[in-house]
């Protein structure tokens, strides 16, 4: 799981977004600095960044 937060973001503060990736052994959380709540529309490349390289480092897993 990948927690993606903004250092900015009100709705979703950076403790809550620390305790929520705590909820997974496997989470990893990371903190935009600059961006609020949509840290895809604040940094867009930032965000692909970090999608890709948390996809490029997660085993892919079968749902059946």
């Amino acid at each position: 799981m990948l927690v993606l937060a903004g250092a900015l973001d009100v709705s979703l503060p950076q403790p809550a977004a620390a305790e929520y990736a705590e909820l997974s052994a496997h989470a990893r959380l990371v903190v935009r600095p600059g961006a609020g709540h949509a840290p895809w529309l604040d940094d867009p490349e930032r965000f692909l960044a970090a999608t890709t390289a948390f996809l490029a480092t997660t085993p892919a897993r079968n749902p059946a």
